[in-house]
């Protein structure tokens, strides 16, 4: 279980300038554990086509898919997964995923990638985080 205190404090880390969150307790699941729970519950039909921009689409279908999870696997507390508004170093918003694992790391998930070893990143410093919501 994690406070929304120490997931605030987090993301203050990467001078985050809005943050909701919506829940006071969340569930952090240990990486191998949240791979797999994301994968099961967020099968994308489509995947990203260039010339129609619909980040935001993904990234919070893939949002309600892993809460509609954590209730059917009957979660006491949603898991720290949420979404994020990012601002790319070399210009363009974009909405991916984030996570807060039970080993504290902060990690990207990337909706629309198709291969499922590129939709985890680590990359942060890729980008300039606008907005997270839990």
């Amino acid at each position: 279980m994690v406070d929304a205190i120490l997931i605030r404090r987090a993301f203050d880390l990467f001078n985050v300038p809005d943050i909701v969150i919506n829940d006071t307790k969340y569930l952090a699941l240990d990486f191998s554990r949240l791979r797999l729970f994301v994968y099961k519950y967020h099968n994308p039909i489509a995947y990203y086509k260039n010339e129609v921009f619909d980040c935001d689409n993904f990234a919070i279908t893939c949002w309600g898919n892993v809460l509609d999870g954590s209730m059917m696997e009957g979660f006491k507390y949603s898991p720290v997964f949420g979404i994020a508004t990012v601002r790319r170093r070399e210009g363009g918003r974009h909405m991916v995923n984030f996570a807060i694992t039970a080993q504290e790391s902060v990690l990207l998930f990337e909706p629309q990638a198709g291969d499922p070893d590129k939709k985890w990143l680590g990359v942060w410093h890729q980008y300039e985080i606008e907005r997270i919501q839990l």
